[in-house]
């Protein structure tokens, strides 16, 4: 069957305020892997091998932070091969994600060396990424040409946190340069993933975050890296139809934030389900 690999990165039990903060407790931690591995994991085994990896940053010598590596380590059992907690080297935003990115991707390809595996599906992913609903993953046979990123959720008024908004259209799915590349979780092969992500670190640590993009917030700075790249040029960045922030997956803290997704995903005229429809077809080889 073929690798598919999860790499956990950034803070891993992030309960509250930015994750630099590190805010963190062990409930937050187990909740969230919990949901990775009902939403994520366990329909990702139906088809594959599945391996887990989690790279995370902790403050020296905290208690909390030795109590989440031990509850990670139970929840996800067996599939966990490597768990790495580090003391954080810097409280740049995006340079600290990247580090820990490229850090969570160097673990799985050891592994894979190790094995003599390949994960040609690799969903490199936020620890504290909360999923309402299962991921459907595309092909691994065709995935590993392009990335795929998750649909932006955009609504007036905004679906905030906390409001639970019944009927409520979350506009156009798709890539939507004006918002960036959406920053809690990237799929593709392992290769794509580390030539994309490790060539972003060697920029920031050569020149900082606005030596990429002006805006330094990290959706726009991933943005900025792949048209760099010539990825979104030639159609290798693509949204996923079925993955939508905010409705299928949020961030642990705002976890309470539940919409109902056929009514999210509905409007007036019916674009959005028709667009929905449209973008399904990104989860195969056509």
């Amino acid at each position: 069957r073929p690798a598919f690999a999860l790499a956990l990165y950034g803070i891993a039990g992030n309960a509250a305020g930015k994750a630099g903060e590190l805010r963190v407790s062990v409930e937050a931690a187990l909740d969230a892997a919990r949901s990775h591995k009902r939403h994520v994991l366990e329909p990702a085994a139906r088809a594959h091998e599945t391996h887990v990896f989690a790279h995370f940053w902790v403050r020296e010598g905290h208690e909390t932070d030795a109590a989440i590596v031990r509850a990670l380590r139970a929840e996800y059992g067996g599939l966990l091969l490597n768990v790495t907690a580090e003391k954080m080297v810097t409280r740049e935003h995006v340079l600290s994600m990247v580090l820990s990115m490229t850090t969570a991707l160097r673990l799985a390809r050891s592994a894979a060396a190790a094995q003599a595996t390949d994960y040609a599906l690799l969903l490199l992913m936020r620890h504290d990424t909360y999923w309402h609903a299962e991921l459907p993953l595309p092909p691994a046979d065709c995935a590993r040409d392009y990335l795929t990123v998750a649909s932006w959720c955009v609504s007036k008024p905004p679906l905030l946190p906390g409001v639970r908004k019944e009927g409520a259209a979350c506009g156009r799915l798709g890539f939507q340069s004006m918002d960036g590349i959406h920053d809690y979780w990237l799929l593709g092969s392992a290769p794509m993933l580390e030539w994309v992500l490790g060539s972003l670190e060697h920029r920031l640590r050569a020149g900082g975050t606005a030596a990429v993009h002006a805006n330094g917030r990290a959706h726009f700075v991933l943005q900025a890296q792949f048209e760099r790249l010539g990825l979104s040029q030639r159609g290798l960045v693509r949204s996923h139809a079925a993955s939508l922030s905010y409705v299928h997956f949020t961030l642990w803290r705002w976890r309470v934030f539940e919409t109902n997704v056929t009514a999210a995903l509905r409007s007036a005229d019916g674009a959005v389900a028709a667009a929905a429809a449209e973008q399904l077809r990104g989860l195969s080889c056509a």
